[in-house]
């Protein structure tokens, strides 16, 4: 029931992950928020913050006797690496010039935010939005706004009424991605997020990829 406030220092886009992961594992998600901007824009702006020492809890604090306030269960929005191989192998037998009429008979969008690393290899069928054309240049943890957001994603194809499949290089950038995607009124029940991302996804023998041969 605790409301709360994921923020970061500059250059720490890892933020949006942690706000992720709590929306992912259980936590309200009209009670978890992402703060825009950094820390240090907070303080610019006139924001109060705290500099006295604090200490961590260490596991042997920790009561393990109450009652648990999260149930075990398995995390929302995110999809293995079966499911993106099905979404793949669809895309590859349909052919890119075969629309649907109906979400449901579509296979997922594949969308993978990497920057330069996409062009040396990639899923087949997937389509690059950079991670970079989201935010602030100047800040990372600062989203453009949402008309300018809603239109990369027109210009990308990405529409309302199909279903995303969201992937990067290790699992932390397409966060931002996911953010960006709700910000802009994209049904969460029709988005996940390819935790093993391009990292597992490489390895895999049997997982087609579309690889530069530079």
């Amino acid at each position: 029931t605790d409301h709360v406030v994921v923020y970061g220092t500059e250059g720490s886009f890892f933020a949006p992950r942690i706000w992720f992961t709590f929306r992912a594992l259980g936590h309200d998600a009209k009670r978890v928020h992402l703060m825009q901007g950094s820390l240090e824009a907070w303080e610019e702006q006139g924001g109060k913050i705290e500099s006295a020492p604090t200490t961590a809890i260490r596991a042997s604090e920790l009561d393990l006797t109450g009652q648990p306030r999260y149930l075990a269960r398995d995390a929302k929005n995110v999809c293995n690496m079966e499911a993106v191989m099905s979404a793949v192998m669809e895309h590859q037998s349909l052919g890119e010039s075969s629309t649907q009429e109906r979400k449901e008979d579509s296979p997922p969008m594949i969308l993978d935010p990497r920057g330069s690393s996409y062009a040396k290899g990639h899923m087949p069928g997937s389509v690059h939005i950079p991670y970079s054309s989201l935010v602030d240049p100047e800040d990372c943890l600062r989203f453009k706004p949402q008309s300018e957001l809603q239109s990369i994603f027109d210009k990308a194809g990405v529409t309302k009424d199909r279903r995303i499949i969201c992937s990067c290089g290790s699992g932390v950038t397409v966060c931002s991605l996911f953010a960006a995607l709700l910000e802009c009124g994209y049904d969460p029940d029709d988005i996940s997020i390819y935790d093993g991302s391009w990292a597992e996804w490489k390895d895999e023998l049997q997982a087609p990829k579309v690889v530069s041969s530079l």
